[in-house]
């Protein structure tokens, strides 16, 4: 039987009661933890509290990318608890991530008191400041104590560190002591310097708004680039897109991790998708240069088009909720911190000569209509196919997740601009793969369809994410896409010195995937070419994790999407002469 506040026989059962209570007050509705001795305090009360979805998870370092994947498909913060001493430590590539790609967590690690600090006690490291300038918020909580100052201390800290990782959009951490008892005790109940109720008693802080006083205007020949963005609202960013882009007459240039490749905008705007491979023969473009950028989020990964346009001696205005500098291109960036929907309205236009936007439809069109045709003449396994078919095989309900590294790129290259609007998530912060399937299982544990285009290296390198399985109650469909190795390491310069390529780059893995969805639970569904795979996922399932894998050949696919990209831009070059 669980204790009413009131009934609590120790400051520190009173201290969780109390964490459990404030935070639930001021929003927060999930919790991840990983299991531990020190943590007691703080995890029973979570796991008590009614109003709390507790998720356990074993591995501290999967652990935080779980909440991370928890974070963006609830848009709140998510609290993150583990024990002390080394568990600390996992958590730092999720808190990472979490910083670069803007996204709010509570961090609490707990700790032992400072007397049993620096003399070797058990499961004891440094963790003041563990994760540097990564976190827009640090405090350590004073150790629990019965006294009103510190009972309010508590209270204060929580409402801050929430409150920060609400308005900066980023990780937090409070690092927390405890000396034992630890576990709940039975005795006489305590009486408490501050009563549950007035303690627990909390206001939400308000959200964090920003726009610029002033926006400057846009005149003439200029582009749009939605990069990487996962918008709070996505219908009205993608109409607030829409709207600027049409009123400039403006392209959109439509990263496969935006909305705006997902979803239609009307015969208005130009989108292009395939600017990959239009830049590639950047003279075609050289008489209709623009004389603006506007830069939604952060740049594709395109390197063609970061070279593009580092080429370009032209005002870039980036805009972003988050801050900060974003163009690593070191050109005339100036940075408009806010959501595009806020300021749209008041952004003075002149519109581009008329022409303009039907020049990049054409080369568009021209572009998709070559890699079609490609396509259809490439292998049945060929890597880039999967993203090519995937985009009309995918009941429309479903929603996307992007691994880093080569999965990305296929997908920035081959997947088509779309009718069919989607929610995409990614983890584009540091641009790992580590953590990857804990990330979507965190997307997709509350619910929904979700599907994870992924290499055989991101499936095994977050391997202890497969644990997560039973706490999905959505559907996640994780789609392997098995070449023995590192396939983007085929599109460097690396490639060309074997040995020791094979073996220290591309280091091949030949884990039998069937053998490890079984080890942990998981469906498992085989295609030999990618039109099997499309058959498997139009039959899309309806809860659970299942791994789909389909087996190709890395240089072989590397071979044809060079030849590909290359052909299409030869195309685009002869349509425009």
């Amino acid at each position: 039987m669980n204790p009413r506040p009131e009934q609590l026989t120790t400051i520190n059962g009173f201290w969780g009661a109390a964490a459990a209570g404030v935070l639930h007050g001021l929003g927060v509705r999930h919790v991840v933890l990983s299991p531990g001795s020190r943590s007691a305090p703080l995890a029973y009360a979570f796991s008590v509290h009614p109003g709390l979805s507790v998720t356990p998870v074993l591995d501290e370092r999967s652990a935080g990318f779980f909440a991370l994947g928890l974070a963006q498909r609830t848009r709140g913060v998510v609290a993150l608890l583990c024990t002390s001493g080394t568990a600390t430590a996992n958590f730092l590539p999720a808190v990472i991530e979490a910083s670069g790609s803007g996204w709010p967590l509570l961090v609490l690690t707990s700790d032992r008191p400072p007397e049993l600090r620096h003399c070797r006690a058990g499961q004891t490291i440094d963790q003041l400041k563990l994760f540097g300038g990564y976190t827009a918020f640090h405090a350590e909580a004073p150790v629990p104590e019965n006294e009103r100052g510190v009972l309010l201390a508590w209270r204060r800290l929580l409402s801050q560190a929430v409150g920060a990782a609400r308005e900066a959009s980023r990780p937090v951490h409070l690092n927390c002591p405890f000396r034992e008892p630890l576990a709940p005790a039975e005795g006489a109940p305590l009486t408490f310097a501050v009563p549950f109720a007035e303690l627990t008693e909390v206001s939400p802080p308000p959200a964090f708004t920003a726009r610029p006083a002033e926006l400057p205007a846009l005149r003439g020949r200029g582009l749009i680039i939605a990069g990487p963005d996962q918008p709070v609202d996505p219908a009205a960013y993608r109409n607030a897109v829409c709207s600027l882009a049409a009123a400039a007459g403006a392209p959109v240039f439509a990263d496969v991790l935006n909305p705006m490749r997902h979803g239609d905008c009307g015969g208005d705007v130009a989108r292009i998708a395939h600017y990959d491979a239009i830049l590639r023969r950047p003279d075609v473009v050289k008489e209709q240069r623009p004389a603006w950028v506007v830069v939604l989020g952060e740049l594709p990964t395109s390197k063609v088009l970061r070279g593009w346009l580092a080429g370009l001696d032209i005002p870039r205005f980036v805009v972003s909720p988050h801050g900060g500098f974003r163009d690593a291109t070191q050109g005339r960036a100036f940075h408009l911190r806010g959501a595009l929907p806020d300021m749209v309205d008041a952004w003075a236009v002149e519109p581009a000569p008329a022409g303009y936007a039907a020049f990049w439809r054409n080369l568009e069109s021209t572009a998709a209509d070559h890699l079609i045709e490609g396509m259809a003449d490439a292998a049945p396994d060929f890597e880039g196919r999967v993203h090519a078919l995937a985009a009309e095989a995918l009941p429309g309900d479903v929603d996307l997740f992007f691994a880093s590294s080569l999965a990305v790129r296929d997908a920035e290259w081959f997947w088509p601009a779309s009718p069919v609007w989607r929610s995409v998530f990614f983890n584009r912060g540091a641009n790992g793969i580590d953590g990857t399937v804990s990330t979507a299982m965190g997307v997709a544990a509350e619910g929904g369809r979700v599907c994870l285009f992924c290499g055989d290296l991101a499936a095994l390198h977050d391997a202890s994410g497969w644990l997560n399985a039973g706490s999905v109650r959505g559907a996640l469909a994780v789609v392997v896409i098995n070449n023995s190795g590192g396939g983007i390491f085929e599109h460097l310069p690396v490639a060309g010195w074997e040995p020791p390529y094979e073996r220290v780059f591309a280091t091949p893995q030949h884990v039998d995937f069937e053998a490890m969805a079984k080890a942990f639970g998981v469906g498992y569904r085989h295609a030999r070419d990618a039109g099997q795979l499309m058959d498997r996922l139009s039959c899309f399932p309806t809860h659970g994790v299942h791994l789909f894998e389909i087996r190709t050949d890395r240089k072989a696919s590397a071979k044809a999407r060079k030849a590909l990209l290359e052909a299409a831009a030869d195309a685009v070059a002869e349509g425009g002469d």
